[in-house]
C-alpha cells in the first residue's frame, strides 16, 4: 500500500502544481490582452471595420503565442512531462512487490513515450493555440468584422481569460484536463497492460471527492474492491453504491452521466469516470482484498 498512497500522491502533486501557475499565467495574458486590444481604431465606442484594425490582429495573435511559449511555462511543462517517467518507476517497484518474475515489457516504454509526447504537444504550440489562443483571436477577430463594441469586446476576452460559469478560465480549465486525463490515463494504461500479463483480478477505487465528483465515481469510492467479472454491471452503473445514491443513467449513452461515451468493461480502467477524472483504479492482489469479500468470488 505505501507504494500505492506513493503513487497517487505522484500523480496528483504533478497535475496540481502544473496547474497552479496558470491562474497568474491567465492575468498576465488578460494584462497583455488589454494594452493590445487599444491599440485597435475605434470609433466612439465601436471597433473600425478596417484593414488596418486586420492587420493589427496578426500581432494580438502572435503576442498571444509568445506568452505561452516562455522559459518559465515551458520549464513547467518539461517537469510535467518529467512525471511520466515517475509514475513507471512506481508502477514497476509495485508491481515487482505484486510478482517478483515481473519485468516491463517494450510496449510499457514506447507507451510511457507516446504518452509525453501527446501531453507536450497538447500544452504547446499547436495545442494551445487551437484550444486556447486561438479562441480568443476569433473574438477579436469577430469584433473587427462586425465593428461591435469596444467595452463589450474588452468583457468578452476577460470572461474568457479570466472566468466561466464555474469560475475558471479558458486556460485553466483546458490545462487541468490534458493534465489530469494524460497522467492518469497513461496510468491507468500502464497498469491495465501489466494486470492482464500478471493475471491480477482486483482493482482498487480510490481517490479524493469533490463537490464536483461524479456519481459513478462516488459509488466507486464507496465500493472500493472491485473485482474484474463485476465490470460489466459496474460500467452499467448497476450496483448496489450506485443505486443507493440514486445515480442517474444518461439515457443516450445508457451510461451513469459523465462517462465517456462507448465505455465499457474493457476501457473502463482507463476511462474510469471520464473526461477530467482524476480517480485511480488501481489493480491489487487478491491479498489486499478483504477475505470476507474475496471469498464470494472465489471459485
Amino acid at each position: 500500500m505505501q507504494t500505492i498512497n506513493k503513487l497517487i500522491e505522484t500523480i496528483d502533486t504533478a497535475i496540481d502544481k502544473f496547474n497552479s501557475s496558470i491562474p497568474s499565467l491567465q492575468k498576465r495574458i488578460d494584462s497583455e490582452l488589454r494594452i493590445l486590444v487599444k491599440d485597435l481604431d475605434t470609433k466612439g465606442d465601436n471597433i473600425v471595420q478596417s484593414v488596418s484594425n486586420l492587420r493589427k490582429l496578426a500581432k494580438i495573435q502572435k503576442a498571444l503565442q509568445d506568452i505561452l511559449n516562455t522559459p518559465e511555462y515551458i520549464d513547467a511543462v518539461k517537469e510535467f512531462a518529467n512525471s511520466f517517467k515517475e509514475v513507471e518507476t512506481l508502477n514497476n517497484t509495485y508491481f515487482r512487490e505484486v510478482s517478483k518474475s515481473y519485468s516491463p515489457n517494450d510496449f510499457l516504454v514506447e507507451l510511457r513515450k507516446q504518452s509525453v509526447q501527446t501531453a507536450v504537444e497538447s500544452l504547446t504550440g499547436s495545442g494551445i493555440n487551437q484550444n486556447v489562443t486561438s479562441k480568443l483571436s476569433d473574438l477579436i477577430f469577430e469584433s473587427i468584422k462586425t465593428g461591435s463594441s469596444y467595452n463589450k469586446l474588452l468583457d468578452n476576452l476577460r470572461s474568457n481569460v479570466l472566468t466561466d460559469a464555474n469560475g475558471v478560465g479558458q486556460l485553466e480549465r483546458y490545462a487541468r484536463q490534458i493534465t489530469t486525463d494524460s497522467l492518469n490515463q497513461f496510468n491507468a494504461s500502464y497498469q491495465d497492460n501489466v494486470t492482464q500479463d500478471l493475471g491480477l483480478e482486483w482493482y482498487m477505487y480510490t481517490g479524493a471527492l469533490i463537490d464536483t465528483s461524479r456519481d459513478f465515481c462516488k459509488a466507486c469510492v464507496e465500493k472500493k474492491y472491485i473485482h474484474k467479472s463485476e465490470l460489466d454491471s459496474v460500467v452499467k452503473g448497476d450496483f448496489a453504491e450506485f443505486k443507493k445514491i440514486d445515480g442517474k443513467i444518461n439515457p443516450k449513452t445508457k451510461l451513469p452521466y459523465g462517462m465517456i461515451d462507448g465505455t465499457n468493461s474493457v476501457n473502463v480502467v482507463i476511462r474510469r469516470g471520464g473526461y477530467g477524472c482524476g480517480h485511480k483504479m488501481i489493480a491489487v492482489s487478491s491479498l489486499a482484498v478483504p477475505k470476507e469479500l474475496r471469498m464470494k468470488f472465489e471459485k
